[in-house]
């Protein structure tokens, strides 16, 4: 447990508050746009058939390459939109048990450092870990760990794209991408109701 004066305590429980509206605001985006993705994957014409069902499929194929691609990007956007506020927000806490470095507070600023997206993951729970007095690890024995991964090099290549072969998505990745999300998902959940639950009043 980490003892905060009820003004520490209440200025925390906002800031948690304001990130969490933040963070359902972001997830409630991505949620809208895997809609017609399931939805187009579901309506799948069967790849056998006349000239018409291979142009279904074709049209099919198109949209749920052009929807993966704007999820795609909406989700890691709220995964480096939730890294970097939480990195902050670990940081500016009232300092009780624990002091950051010079160094760690650049790493949370993001000041004149060059950090790797999954490094900077980490960083961020193990910024929220020594806020909170809580050994906080992201649970990558998990198989959907590997999925979300390499989501990481969808990101990349969607992000900085070399070629028209780095814009496609195929439904069969984006499956395998959406378990990897749904793992994000589970892991930050977790992590913060820890968090909170280590918030008492000194």
């Amino acid at each position: 447990m980490i003892s905060l004066d009820k003004k520490d305590l209440d200025n925390t429980i906002l800031r948690l508050n304001e990130l969490n509206k933040l963070r359902q605001a972001l997830q409630h985006d991505c949620d809208r746009l895997s809609k017609p993705i399931s939805q187009r994957i579901k309506e799948m014409p069967p790849i056998s058939g006349g000239s018409e069902a291979i142009m279904e499929r074709a049209m099919a194929i198109y949209d749920i390459d052009f929807w993966a691609r704007q999820y795609a990007r909406c989700f890691f956007a709220l995964v480096e939109g939730l890294t970097y506020n939480y990195k902050l927000f670990a940081v500016e806490l009232p300092q009780r048990h624990y002091t950051f470095t010079q160094e760690e507070r650049d790493i949370a600023n993001e000041k004149n450092v060059k950090i790797r997206f999954l490094d900077n993951l980490d960083y961020c729970i193990t910024f929220l870990g020594k806020a909170f007095d809580l050994s906080l690890r992201l649970k990558k024995s998990d198989h959907r760990f590997g999925w979300f991964k390499m989501g990481t090099g969808i990101r990349d290549k969607l992000m900085h794209p070399k070629s028209v072969d780095d814009l496609e998505i195929d439904y069969k990745t984006y499956g395998d991408f959406a378990e990897g999300v749904g793992w994000y998902y589970e892991q930050m959940s977790d992590i913060l109701e820890q968090c909170h639950a280590q918030l008492i009043t000194s």
